[in-house]
């Protein structure tokens, strides 16, 4: 239609920046900023963005918040901008901080009878009990950015580790060891898988989440639920020239659908590569992961052109304003 997707204009900022840093040219940062600069002049709720903007009025055109589809990688790299430019903008983290208020507080809620923790998602109008496996990626956010001794880092990594053990759930439950596309919160059994989403494409996010836990607590559970995991994707997904899309999680019939996304090999297999590699060949104290995986270097020395002071993003201003309810 005629709106721009915030999980597509709110995901190039950590590469258009890259491509400034390293080439001089300050008209790829430039265009990413723009973006920045405009969000920031509407107005949030609870720190969080609807999804669809009309990109001539700079207006949201619609009030759904999710962390799923459609929304996702914006948060993400609201993070990675601050991660990127050596934690040197606080404006980045404090418009990350206030969204995450916002998720834990209005979206955040628990599964009946086993109290899995799972983020909802808003209509603008009701809620919608569903998690995408898309969410997933909460867990490996929530972790990456609880390690810098602020008075949320205990509340994100709990947080965090709460949404990626449901996560880890939408997979044990499962005949085959494999996650549904997404599943919805009932009020009975926790959840249940909705009709046209029993399939499984072979995500990431729920790797990454295992990756990035491991990797700041050394728990050796996360690498045990990732074997599985693995090991399920082996077996009902294997084909004899890569690996198919499964229609059916609840069928043990080997049936496969004839098609391999390029994420499957690009982060899924990446991120279980990194998960067991015990030498950590990527650390995360030097480098910060777009949202297809690619390593990008932390700049040590973040050109101006890159940094929101240079297009009148003073660190001394409130991000925006949260309002209370």
């Amino acid at each position: 239609g005629k709106s721009a997707i915030l999980s597509e204009f709110g995901t190039i900022q950590l590469e258009l920046k890259y491509l400034t840093q390293h080439t001089g040219d300050p008209k790829y940062a430039a265009a990413a900023m723009r973006v920045m600069t405009a969000l920031r002049a509407q107005p949030s709720i609870h720190g969080m963005y609807p999804t669809y903007l009309n990109p001539n009025s700079g207006k949201f055109t619609n009030a759904a918040i999710t962390f799923g589809a459609l929304g996702d990688s914006y948060y993400e790299y609201l993070l990675k901008q601050w991660v990127q430019t050596g934690k040197t903008e606080p404006w980045l983290r404090r418009m990350y901080d206030d969204a995450m208020r916002g998720m834990i507080d209005y979206l955040l809620f628990q599964s009946s009878p086993s109290g899995l923790v799972y983020v909802a998602e808003h209509s603008g109008r009701m809620y919608k009990h569903k998690m995408d496996h898309l969410v997933c990626f909460v867990g490996a956010m929530l972790a990456l950015g609880a390690h810098d001794s602020l008075p949320t880092d205990e509340e994100h990594m709990a947080v965090a580790e709460a949404v990626t053990d449901t996560c880890i759930q939408m997979y044990e439950r499962m005949p085959t060891g494999l996650s549904p596309e997404l599943v919805e919160f009932t009020g009975a059994n926790d959840f249940r898988l909705a009709k046209n989403a029993r399939f499984n494409i072979l995500r990431p996010e729920t790797v990454e989440s295992l990756f990035v836990l491991h990797y700041f607590t050394r728990r050796p559970e996360y690498r045990d639920h990732g074997w599985a995991m693995f090991e399920a994707f082996e077996k009902w997904a294997r084909a004899p020239s890569g690996y198919g899309a499964v229609p059916n999680v609840e069928e043990t019939t080997h049936r496969q659908d004839d098609k391999m996304e390029s994420f499957f090999l690009a982060e899924t297999m990446k991120y279980f590569y990194l998960l067991f590699d015990p030498t950590d060949p990527i650390p995360l104290e030097k480098y910060v992961f777009n949202t297809e995986a690619h390593p990008l270097t932390i700049f040590d020395h973040p050109a101006e052109t890159v940094l929101g002071v240079t297009y009148g993003i003073s660190d001394s201003e409130t991000a925006y304003s949260v309002p209370d309810s």
